[in-house]
């Protein structure tokens, strides 16, 4: 029989249901209320999908999963099995939706994220097995961050004398902290009209290019 799958709205072809009790598999030919069964062949049916009949085309809630919350990173042992790790990684979180991969651009590290350590063995072993790829595991690093926690000031002299009238400068520059969360806040103070403003867009872009 046909039945419709109301959280991606296409239709499912239902042929044989089973019963499973490890590796074996019992066919029925109906399943009822509390019963878990498998199917087997769908084309597009997923974690958390409704299946309903034709006349009674309901969606039920997705089920609230819990954070994962142990971290692992993973890397390659062989060169050019980064898109066989990808696809097998996508395709576990697919199947696993508490199964959470993510690649840090910032430390160019892949971090899984499960329910627990054994969690995450069981799916790399799964990674290795159905995608024939061979990785290793380490703790994954930090990011840490700095912060202005004070106050200081210091000052800069540039001269460069190339030919002609040459150039001097003096940048003079005070840090202070905000309160947390507010961001970079860039002020000057010249007065008068001995320095050209038209040199303070570069200097603010100098201050932001140095703040992480």
């Amino acid at each position: 029989m046909d039945l419709q799958n109301t959280t991606r709205g296409n239709s499912e072809r239902f042929g044989q249901m089973f019963l499973m009790n490890g590796k074996d598999r019992t066919s029925v030919p109906s399943l009822n209320a509390g019963d878990i069964g498998a199917v087997v062949k769908l084309k597009d049916t997923h974690t958390g999908n409704t299946l309903t009949g034709p006349s009674n085309k309901v969606k039920l809630s997705s089920v609230k999963l819990p954070n994962s919350n142990i971290h692992l990173g993973i890397r390659s042992k062989s060169k050019g099995d980064e898109e066989r790790i990808a696809m097998g990684l996508s395709t576990i979180h697919e199947e696993d939706p508490t199964f959470i991969y993510r690649v840090d651009p910032e430390l160019h590290q892949t971090v899984l994220s499960g329910q627990g350590e054994l969690h995450l063995q069981v799916s790399i072993d799964r990674l290795k097995r159905k995608f024939n790829v061979d990785v290793e595991t380490f703790k994954p690093r930090i990011p840490y961050r700095e912060t202005i926690r004070g106050k200081g000031s210091s000052k800069y002299r540039h001269k460069k004398q190339s030919g002609g009238a040459g150039q001097f400068a003096e940048v003079w520059m005070r840090v202070e902290s905000k309160p947390r969360g507010e961001g970079i806040e860039f002020t000057h103070s010249l007065v008068g009209q001995s320095v050209d403003r038209v040199f303070v867009p570069s200097v603010e872009k100098g201050v932001n290019f140095a703040c992480p």
